[in-house]
């Protein structure tokens, strides 16, 4: 496990994502824009070198950032 580098409201993105959410419905539970959700998504892709949803996913679940 690696230190997490996301702060504690993209790793609720990130965790939302896992759960099959789309991004519309990721928006609704955490009372955010879809904007604000897909705008914080590339940060999460930055900071991860995830190339997409999935990428992001199965890294935070390998290093232990989410379960």
């Amino acid at each position: 496990m690696s230190e997490c580098p996301l702060t504690r409201r993209e790793t609720e993105i990130v965790s939302a994502f896992a759960d099959g959410l789309f991004t519309k419905e990721v928006a609704d539970r955490l009372r955010m824009t879809d904007n604000a959700v897909n705008s914080a998504f590339k940060i999460i892709r930055a900071k991860t070198g995830a190339r997409n949803a999935t990428g992001v996913v199965a890294k935070a679940i390998r290093e232990g950032w989410i379960q």
